[in-house]
């Protein structure tokens, strides 16, 4: 059970015009840096017992995927790297697997002494709706207070380098280049008093938002893109505002400052071209570039057959469209077994 209250998102997007199904679709994820991480109580496939809120004071990797998969077996043996870095000794990085579907999941091979997760079937997948679980493999770290210090969804080429990041922070240390196998990236530097001005003006404006002090918290969160042009979560978190606003040329522009932030990042990308979509100014080539990036990580993201079907409405292709909108409607409501 989760002790969060919320709405799966497959509830949402079968009234697919609204943004609170494509916010689902875009976003991939229910959380983000700096949110905190509800309880997760469930019993793992062996029959212990996991209570994520008994785990408070220890990081936390908590992994969505499918053990029969080729690209969940790339992240869990990531994950296994990342876990063998000698300053995460101490550290005791707690590590959870959670696997939906009918058949039970079946743990992947780990030679001894290797780190293994605690894995979780989540049959009813009562995890992977609150967290709104679209792609797989997906990531939320948590740090010691129940922070969440970053997440992934899916798998891309920079999935080892952004889940160490992430899980270094979460621990509390500075990733100076040793010990890392991907060239020493490195965890991003402490966040500047901008930043956090940012984030405040970010909960100030939400907290409006709940109030139904609408203009007022959309005037929050636009000073705190002001006070932060460079940082990712106000522009998204207004740009999401907007949609739900229509105020679809604003929302497009921020989307597109988003994806300029960081160029991996599906929200704003997604974002951009459905706002596009929904001024007529939606480049057809972006969309399919897009929809076949997603499409290449999971074959059946719901977000990737999403943007084929605006390509295809784009060039006029009613037909092959109407297939990926159905296609969506139907996978929203029955997902495919994985």
């Amino acid at each position: 059970m989760l002790r969060r209250k919320g709405t799966r998102w497959i509830a949402v997007v079968v009234c697919f015009g609204s943004w609170g199904a494509i916010a689902s679709l875009a976003h991939g994820l229910g959380l983000s840096p700096g949110d905190q991480m509800p309880t997760i109580a469930m019993t793992s496939i062996d029959g212990t017992p996991v209570d994520t809120s008994k785990l408070s004071g220890k990081p936390i990797v908590i992994m969505f995927g499918n053990t029969s998969q080729d690209r969940t077996r790339r992240a869990h043996s990531d994950i296994q790297d990342i876990l063998k870095d000698p300053r995460l000794k101490d550290a005791d990085v707690q590590w959870i697997l959670l696997c939906a579907g009918t058949e039970l999941p079946v743990a992947i091979e780990a030679r001894d002494g290797e780190p293994r997760p605690v894995l979780i079937h989540d049959q009813e997948r009562e995890v992977f709706g609150m967290f709104k679980v679209i792609a797989l493999p997906s990531t939320i770290i948590v740090d010691p207070e129940g922070i969440v210090s970053g997440t992934t969804a899916g798998y891309s080429i920079r999935f080892k380098e952004r889940v160490r990041t992430a899980i270094l922070a979460g621990a509390g240390l500075s990733n100076d280049g040793d010990g890392a196998e991907d060239g020493g990236q490195g965890v991003a530097a402490p966040p500047s008093e901008s930043d956090l001005r940012a984030e405040r003006l970010v909960h100030f404006g939400e907290k409006l938002l709940e109030q139904g002090l609408t203009e007022l918290g959309k005037q929050k969160l636009r000073e705190a893109v002001d006070a932060a042009p460079g940082s990712l979560h106000p522009l998204l978190v207004l740009a999401r505002v907007l949609v739900g606003e229509g105020e679809w040329e604003e929302a497009g522009e921020l989307f597109a400052r988003a994806a300029v932030v960081d160029p991996d990042s599906s929200e704003a990308a997604f974002g951009e071209v459905y706002c596009g979509a929904q001024t007529g100014a939606v480049d057809a080539a972006r969309a399919e570039s897009l929809a076949l990036r997603l499409l290449e990580g999971d074959p059946e993201s719901l977000r990737g057959h999403y943007l084929l079907g605006v390509a295809h409405e784009q060039r006029g292709e009613a037909s092959e469209a109407a297939r990926e909108f159905r296609l969506v409607a139907r996978w929203a409501i029955y997902p495919p077994a994985r």
